[in-house]
């Protein structure tokens, strides 16, 4: 059974019986602010991976970058667009190729990340250049939006509106 609790007014499940108390979905936000972008890629059905922070170099060859960032944030499964300017600069609905949308969204400047907000169901994540990356619930999925962190801390933000909170390398309650 999750714990729901309420922190800045953005309701929040822990999923894991062992997390710190201190570790709070405003902690989460807040050290991912100021923190810089140091790869962008498109993976599988268009899954939007942002790495944020210090280069973490994992040594897995198979991989196809050789580093994460210190924070992920993305979506395995929502759909995600960039916007700048009040124009969409590319989206995960272009009719691209693969290799092509990597190209062009490694020649976008993602910059630092200023804030991430969340609306019913999706979520905004603004950089400090004014770029916005918008990830847009699709009803196939319950994980709209996720930010891997250090300690094993992983945070997502699901469709029914919800922040849940827990560590990555443990099962989570039911």
């Amino acid at each position: 059974m999750y714990m729901k609790k309420q922190v800045n007014s953005q309701s929040f499940l822990s999923g894991c019986s062992d997390m710190e108390e201190t570790v709070n979905m405003s902690d989460v936000l807040n050290s991912v602010y100021g923190k810089k972008v140091c790869r962008v890629a498109v993976g599988k059905h268009n899954k939007l991976s942002i790495g944020i922070g210090e280069k973490v170099y994992h040594g897995n060859s198979r991989l196809k970058n050789n580093y994460y960032g210190e924070y992920e944030i993305g979506t395995y499964y929502g759909d995600w667009r960039i916007i700048r300017e009040k124009k969409i600069l590319l989206s995960s609905a272009d009719k691209i190729d693969f290799k092509t949308l990597n190209e062009k969204i490694n020649k976008i400047q993602l910059d630092e990340v200023t804030k991430i907000t969340s609306s019913q169901c999706d979520v905004q994540v603004t950089f400090r250049n004014g770029t916005t990356v918008e990830i847009i619930a699709t009803p196939s999925d319950d994980e709209v939006f996720h930010i891997f962190c250090p300690d094993n801390v992983y945070a997502e933000f699901t469709t029914a509106g919800i922040w849940k909170i827990g560590k990555s390398n443990a099962p989570w309650k039911d």
